[in-house]
């Protein structure tokens, strides 16, 4: 059965700068599910962007906190799960992010943090636990396309314990802003593009400040937002 998928993201509120340049950039909006275009690009980039643009632009632009679930069976339902995440943010304070810069992560290319952030790992950290109650188990279909990536013995257990391989240890805070790029010369002429494009905003700070409810009704629809949580602490 085709079941609705949810997922707990950060989730730059919508019309910052932030949203602005990563939304833009991955082509739709998942505040609004519209979509969009950056501002004009050089056409040898432009091609390479949406060469590599087809994940991003379907999960929208974000970092993941709690990776994408069905809901689990025996009486959880979408309305539960959204008083839970309720509570769970007004005993939250806004994290500040170190400044953020664009890195290639293996063969794709995010937003990551320029140094450390272990409040941000004990914010997924206690995502991943706290709302795990609602996540139904995976099937041997969506177990063996993780494996297929070559995990290493706690990645394996991890994905067998908690549906996902790269959570506690293995999370490290990003935000997507390719699919995979095996092309060397594609990925670092992409990197290049986005740096410059990164550089003409203006410094700013940048809080983790809410969680982000958002869901795929479908298998292999775009991700949008239901609901933003914003922390009450602070």
């Amino acid at each position: 059965m085709n079941r609705p998928r949810y997922a707990l993201y950060f989730v730059p509120e919508e019309g910052t700068p932030l949203d602005l340049f990563g939304a833009s950039w991955v082509g739709r909006s998942c505040h609004t599910n519209r979509h969009m275009a950056p501002a004009s690009l050089p056409l040898e980039i432009e091609e390479l962007r949406l060469k590599y643009m087809a994940d991003p632009h379907r999960y929208g632009f974000h970092a993941t906190l709690k990776p994408p679930f069905a809901m689990a069976n025996g009486g959880h339902s979408k309305k539960q799960l959204s008083d839970a995440l309720s509570a769970f943010s007004r005993e939250q304070t806004p994290i500040l992010l170190p400044p953020l810069t664009v890195q290639a992560l293996g063969n794709f290319i995010a937003l990551v943090p320029s140094g450390e952030a272990p409040l941000v790992h004990r914010l997924a950290e206690d995502c991943v636990r706290q709302f795990d109650e609602f996540r139904a188990l995976p099937s041997q279909e969506e177990l063996a396309k993780r494996r297929a990536a070559s995990l290493t013995l706690r990645q394996d257990a991890y994905l067998q314990t908690w549906g996902y391989p790269y959570v506690f240890e293995e999370f490290r805070f990003h935000m997507t802003l390719t699919g995979r790029i095996d092309d060397k010369d594609e990925r670092r002429i992409l990197q290049e593009a986005l740096q410059l494009l990164w550089q003409e905003l203006p410094p700013q700070p940048i809080y983790i400040d809410a969680v982000t409810l958002l869901i795929e009704e479908s298998r292999g629809e775009s991700f949008y937002v239901l609901e933003r949580f914003p922390f009450a602490r602070g």
